[in-house]
């Protein structure tokens, strides 16, 4: 019985992997999932069971030394209101951009600061800045599906917002709204500030970064 249960682990690991957004993570616990299975196979002595899973895991292997070896290009756009690819992006993800900023009410005002995230020549994300004094409110940090790595993100607030910080502006404000957006800003460095609601965060524009892990 208990042979069998770490067959389910395995199969559970694998079947977890395919639901991860970024392609690392997703090779990583699919990795763990095959690693898994191979010691399955060894304890049931199924020869098919070994052999399956351990080319799973040489070829993710060979496709994560890919990843990590391959250099990345980023970049930010800024764009217009007026922009058709702007509205077509919009458009096209608003399903993935409804359920993961329920709160983005899809009007873009005149005074918004509207960037479009560029990863490898590929518009990636979506980022819509509302100036409020020398701070900037997120309204929309979107990037899609297969890009949620962080990447851009780590570029995004201690890179690129050094520009920001030249044009006076000191602050990012960010308003909570779920856990997933909670552990997402905690691990970018924003925190709360006292004067403001316990839903809002903030980050200091132009910030060093300390931690390089992502």
């Amino acid at each position: 019985m208990f042979i069998d249960w770490i067959g389910y682990f395995a199969s559970v690991l694998i079947a977890l992997s395919l639901m991860m957004s970024s392609h690392i993570k997703l090779r990583w616990l699919n990795m763990a999932g095959a690693f898994t299975m191979v010691v399955y196979g060894i304890l049931i002595e199924s020869l098919p069971i070994i052999l399956v899973n351990a080319f799973i895991i040489f070829t993710n292997i060979y496709y994560l030394l890919q990843l990590y070896r391959t250099k990345t290009y980023l970049k930010i756009l800024q764009t217009n209101g007026e922009s058709a690819y702007l509205k077509y992006f919009i458009d096209y993800y608003k399903d993935d951009i409804r359920k993961n900023f329920p709160e983005f009410d899809f009007k873009i005002s005149k005074k918004d600061l509207l960037y479009f995230l560029i990863r490898d020549c590929s518009v990636t994300g979506l980022l819509v800045l509302r100036p409020s004094g020398r701070k900037l409110v997120v309204r929309l940090d979107y990037v899609t599906v297969g890009y949620r790595d962080l990447k851009l993100a780590w570029y995004l607030y201690y890179t690129w917002s050094r520009n920001l910080q030249c044009c006076g502006y000191t602050h990012f404000v960010y308003r909570v709204k779920s856990e997933i957006h909670y552990r997402y800003l905690k691990k970018m460095g924003f925190r709360q500030n006292g004067k403001l609601s316990g839903s809002e965060y903030e980050l200091p524009v132009g910030l060093i970064r300390l931690n390089h892990d992502s």
